[in-house]
């Protein structure tokens, strides 16, 4: 509830400031478009690219690699990867997948 109250709150104060209705107020608050960063899209897996949404500095160390929504078509360079146990593709266009037979930890 908190995140309503602090709204609420901050609605309540705009209406003294900016003289309009609470209806108007909380109209035109729910028509704003979320500020949801862009995720960058990634289109090619290079291998400094996987390395760099892993966040660690060598393959073999990657347990868990997220490419949730990067755009990616074909999915490859994933074989040094030889302990990657969860890989997430959702929402992306893959029409190729490669280099999976040196996963043996894969599990998701």
């Amino acid at each position: 509830m908190f995140p309503l109250k602090s709204f609420y709150e901050t609605m309540e104060k705009s209406c003294s400031v900016y003289s309009q209705t609470r209806d108007e107020l909380y109209s035109n608050a729910l028509n704003m478009s979320p500020k949801i960063p862009q995720k960058s899209k990634l289109f090619l897996m290079t291998p400094d690219a996987i390395l760099n949404l892993s966040g660690v500095v060598e393959f073999g160390r990657i347990v868990y690699l997220n490419l949730h929504g990067h755009c990616l078509r074909k999915v490859e360079n994933l074989g040094e990867c030889v302990n990657l146990k969860v890989l997430i593709l959702s929402f992306n266009e893959i029409n190729k997948m490669e280099g999976f037979g040196n996963l043996v930890r894969l599990e998701r």
